[in-house]
């Protein structure tokens, strides 16, 4: 989609967002006893109070934190769940639960539902495609897993090609810039790959010159 035809972004948000983000949805919300206002933008997604007439930013994180969104039709709350910066207890999932403040339209958060899982699904295709899947692979899915070996469980992606299976590794430390995956660190096998074979390549040895992984196929 060229700069032309990309969504404006409403003026009262416009010098919050990067020039490169294109408009997806924002709507106030009611999260304990806060109103709060979610941005959603092509690449990030934003928590904001109205202070003064004028936004302030409450948190920012990448689209590609979310792990999933749900909400069903008619109902006002809207759960993200999403990958926490933290790691406390080997707990890398938290879930954030949003109530719509205007219940005028049942369907609100489920289209949000919808909007956000298809830009989530453009723009991993993206990432992943660009990373990992040559032509003709095909992006078809992804999630966060932690792959427990030991006392360090680690985190990983799980993605699915049209032809391969991968588990890739994922930058995680102290800032946690989720979405840049690691150049080194990932298992590749083929979809008709057996049980026996993938169970080789993710137990301990795990390439065992450099422990960083290997590819099958």
């Amino acid at each position: 989609m060229s700069a032309a035809q990309r969504p404006a972004v409403p003026e009262r948000f416009s010098k919050l967002v990067g020039p490169n983000e294109s408009f997806l949805c924002s709507e106030t919300f009611t999260t304990g006893d806060r109103q709060t206002t979610l941005l959603f933008t092509s690449q990030k997604y934003y928590a904001l109070v109205l202070q003064a007439e004028v936004y302030k930013k409450l948190w920012v994180r990448d689209l590609r934190e979310i792990q999933s969104v749900h909400a069903e039709p008619g109902s006002s709350t809207l759960n993200i769940k999403y990958l926490t910066r933290w790691h406390e207890h080997n707990d890398y999932l938290q879930t954030r639960t949003f109530e719509a403040q205007h219940a005028s339209d049942p369907y609100l958060c489920f289209s949000w539902k919808v909007a956000i899982t298809a830009q989530l699904r453009a723009i991993w295709q993206a990432t992943l495609e660009s990373c990992f899947m040559p032509p003709p692979e095909v992006y078809q899915f992804h999630m966060f897993v932690l792959h427990v070996r030991g006392r360090k469980p680690r985190m990983r992606c799980i993605a699915l090609s049209s032809t391969h299976l991968y588990s890739c590794g994922v930058k995680a430390n102290g800032s946690f810039e989720l979405g840049v995956l690691k150049a080194r660190g990932y298992f590749l096998f083929p979809l008709q790959a057996t049980p026996s074979q993938i169970y080789w390549l993710l137990e301990p040895h795990e390439n065992s010159a450099t422990g960083e992984g290997g590819v099958l196929g």
